[in-house]
């Protein structure tokens, strides 16, 4: 009986009549006649056909980014972070509310409904600063393309004046120490140092 999946009589009674039984039906034809699943635009069985194309593309693709010895267990923790409401906030011009689900429309809604960019999580760029610090070969200009990105990334999350320190993004007037002799503040986009006398003089 196709009830549960076939649910319009009419429908049933043409499939007996063409086919006879339901194990002769042609594939497409019983796909496209599948009651569809919750929220989606397909039934179960061609549901499971593409999962399981994607599942099989997925462990094909040599470059997928969770293959083991692409990024550290951390570094896969702060991708899995990132949602595409996050990108089109970060790369967007004069974004400042999103929903959190960009792909569900809900109708007109107040602003109210919609969330705020800066609450929105972000990746934290530290858990690369390791590998970078081990000797990651990059060209002058592929450092220079990649500090101007974070700048800009930075400038739309932080503020006007920022300062990329080799421990992160820092933002105007944040005050740190790189080491025990060392504090180092950052002024309207510039790094600005000074090394304690003492300190100097013991550890030399």
């Amino acid at each position: 009986d196709l009830a549960d999946d076939v649910p319009d009589n009419n429908v049933r009674a043409k499939l007996k009549e063409l086919y006879g039984h339901p194990g002769n039906i042609d594939l497409w034809v019983g796909l496209i006649l599948e009651r569809r699943l919750a929220g989606a635009l397909v039934g179960p069985t061609i549901g499971c056909i593409l999962g399981d194309q994607f599942r099989r593309l997925r462990t094909g693709d040599r470059f997928w980014y969770e293959n083991e010895g692409v990024f550290t267990p951390l570094q896969l923790q702060q991708i899995r972070k990132t949602t595409l409401a996050a990108v089109l906030c970060n790369s967007g011009d004069h974004i400042d509310r999103i929903q959190r689900d960009v792909f569900e429309y809900r109708g007109d809604r107040s602003i109210k409904f919609y969330e705020e960019c800066e609450l929105i999580p972000q990746i934290n760029l530290n858990v690369w600063q390791s590998c970078c610090e081990k000797g990651c070969a990059f060209s002058s200009s592929a450092e220079e393309s990649i500090i101007q990105n974070r700048k800009r990334r930075a400038h739309k999350i932080y503020g006007k004046y920022t300062c990329n320190a080799s421990d992160g993004i820092k933002r105007n007037g944040d005050v740190w120490k790189p080491d025990q002799c060392t504090t180092c503040e950052c002024k309207i986009d510039q790094i600005w140092c000074s090394v304690e006398e003492d300190c100097r003089k013991t550890s030399t």
